[in-house]
């Protein structure tokens, strides 16, 4: 008797990978590409999140439109394979899992690792050790990997957990940002939003690019079809929600940052959050801290989630192995596709 993946994932898990893969690092890192291209105008800033938001919602749709057809999981992977055939599939298969899933995974790692230790070294972060990193990095992809191999639904969970860490940062960041502008200092950079210093059409293009890629992740559902309960409603329900909470998110963390921080401490390119949070959130700077290293090893567990489900799929199309397409019989979880994620990424 063949072993199937068993259909546990519901609305609200669906939501936390799409939602959780889109809230990533950046906010709260560096936004600054966007206000950049946008010639410092704060409200042409807020419009392209915005825009890009929407762009990013009607490609995931398009996705959406695809896999009800195809009724499979695996994510482009599997659109690739039906639409163009085996050829451009196993090109997209090898380049996504021993390129761009191990170099995204790798720097979510090395980013929470760093961040875990800045406390330690709070007056010469440059100054942390590089080994510690790597094996902390090293740590944080292997729990997530077992968290995969050992239940399906406790790995969702904690996705949402994580989720969950991440909005409540937001809100607080944008509460003392609404408090900023309530107490109606000078400092607001608000009142003239669509005044332009410079700008040039290279500019708009890069800021719609990097705002684009911000909200990567969007089609993470995809990659599950065959697991999720009533999938027909869930799945559009999930892309759209799950798209929604982070153009919000993103508009009003934006005007947090642009009500306290002046222009040149955002276009600086270092870490806007806790620039923020600095100068006006006291102790609780370090929660944002806590937060950016959730959301960033939040991605290593949407990876993995992503990654399996690939490996299964074309395991079961003879481009790997067909051992890799088993399924656990107690926990029902995709072991052998998991296990080759983390000797991969450790290689990497």
């Amino acid at each position: 008797m063949t072993i199937q993946l068993k259909k546990q994932l519901g609305l609200v898990d669906g939501i936390s990978y799409v939602a959780g893969a889109i809230i990533g690092s950046g906010i709260f890192i560096s936004p600054s590409p966007v206000l950049a291209g946008s010639g410092g105008s704060t409200g042409l800033a807020l419009v392209i999140w915005v825009v890009c938001g929407l762009i990013a919602m009607a490609e995931a749709l398009c996705f959406m439109e695809i896999v009800q057809r195809v009724r499979k999981s695996g994510g482009v992977y599997t659109f690739i394979f039906e639409a163009f055939g085996e050829s451009l599939s196993f090109v997209f298969l090898w380049m996504h899992i021993l390129v761009l899933r191990p170099m995204s995974m790798a720097l979510g790692a090395l980013a929470s690792a760093t961040y875990i230790l800045r406390p330690l070294f709070p007056e010469c972060s440059h100054m942390i050790p590089a080994p510690a990193v790597k094996l902390i990095g090293t740590l944080l992809i292997m729990l997530y990997v077992f968290m995969n191999c050992y239940s399906i639904k406790r790995s969702a969970v904690l996705q949402t957990f994580i989720l969950a860490c991440k909005l409540i940062a937001i809100g607080l960041i944008v509460i003392f940002g609404l408090v900023y502008i309530a107490k109606g200092t000078d400092e607001v950079h608000l009142n003239n939003p669509f005044n332009v210093e410079s700008i040039s059409m290279n500019g708009v293009i890069f800021a719609v690019y990097v705002g684009i890629f911000a909200y990567g992740g969007g089609d993470s559902a995809l990659f599950a079809f065959e697991e999720y309960v009533s999938p027909k409603r869930n799945i559009p329900l999930a892309i759209v929600i799950g798209h929604m909470i982070p153009i919000v998110a993103y508009l009003l963390v934006n005007v947090a940052y642009y009500s306290v921080l002046t222009t040149e401490e955002i276009t600086s390119g270092l870490a806007v959050a806790v620039t923020f949070a600095e100068q006006c959130m006291g102790f609780l700077k370090w929660g944002i801290v806590a937060c950016i290293v959730l959301s960033t090893s939040g991605n290593i567990n949407q990876n993995c989630f992503t990654s399996s489900r690939m490996i299964y799929v074309a395991a079961r199309e003879n481009h790997f192995p067909r051992f890799f397409s088993m399924v656990n019989a107690n926990r029902r979880t995709l072991l052998p596709a998991m296990i080759t994620i983390n000797m991969v990424k450790q290689d990497c």
